[in-house]
């Protein structure tokens, strides 16, 4: 005598999940592959965990409100596949002059570590916004690597500051800062200045396909800068935290 309608699906139903693997509480992916955790940062202005399920997505806070947060496997302002074409148009972060634009995707495609996305390079030393998470650094909560170098009287870097809770992050996952052997330490509370960079030639129109003149000047990215007597790499990491 068989059993109600429906019985036999559902016993195959469960027979089929409990031949599934076995997790051990670890997420796997399409591939059953176990799916790779990635560190996880708790910024206390949120209160949100910074981590990735997912190769694509955001990291949990949101740059402005806008989509524009990756997931932590690559920082905010790191340029993607998808982003790889560029245009010249008026840039907001630029004061609306002529800038090198390119399209915002982030986290469509592969992540490109050494090209910072230049829009989001722009924004990010405007509005003093981590280049890792993309989140506004509050005053007293920015850090930085003393990465940059003396030129023209100023002592200039193109890197915006970074939250504590990120740095700690970049000094354990990012291998370009763990080569250098790089230590976070307070950003400068000297006033600074931000400069713009022009940039044609050769190199331009190799990298970004833009054939730029004289004439008509485009500006690339953004650059804090300290007058005369503004801090080094060595003085900066020199000291200690506090």
């Amino acid at each position: 005598m068989g059993g109600p309608p429906g019985s036999s699906q559902r016993a195959r139903r469960r027979d089929a999940r409990a031949l599934r693997p076995i997790s051990h509480g670890r997420r796997r992916s399409r591939s059953g592959r176990p799916r790779r955790r990635l560190p996880t940062v708790r910024h206390s202005h949120c209160r949100r965990d910074h981590s990735q399920a997912r190769g694509r997505g955001d990291s949990g806070c949101r740059a402005g409100g806008e989509p524009g947060a990756t997931a932590m496997m690559a920082p905010w302002n790191a340029s993607w596949t998808a982003e790889d074409r560029y245009e010249v148009r008026p840039c907001r972060w630029a004061g609306g002059k002529r800038a090198i634009w390119s399209p915002h995707k982030p986290g469509d495609g592969k992540p490109v570590f050494a090209k910072p996305h230049m829009v989001r390079q722009r924004r990010s030393i405007k509005e003093l916004r981590c280049t890792v998470c993309g989140e506004k650094t509050a005053a007293d909560d920015r850090w930085w690597f003393g990465l940059g170098a003396r030129q023209e009287g100023y002592f200039m870097t193109t890197e915006a500051p970074v939250h504590q809770a990120c740095a700690d992050l970049a000094q354990r996952v990012c291998p370009h800062i763990r080569r250098l052997g790089l230590k976070a330490s307070r950003f400068p509370a000297q006033p600074f200045v931000v400069l713009t960079a022009l940039v044609g030639g050769p190199a331009v129109e190799r990298d970004f396909g833009l054939r730029i003149t004289p004439d008509r000047p485009v500006i690339g990215h953004l650059k804090i800068a300290w007058p005369i007597i503004g801090p080094t790499r060595t003085q900066e990491n020199g000291g200690a935290r506090g």
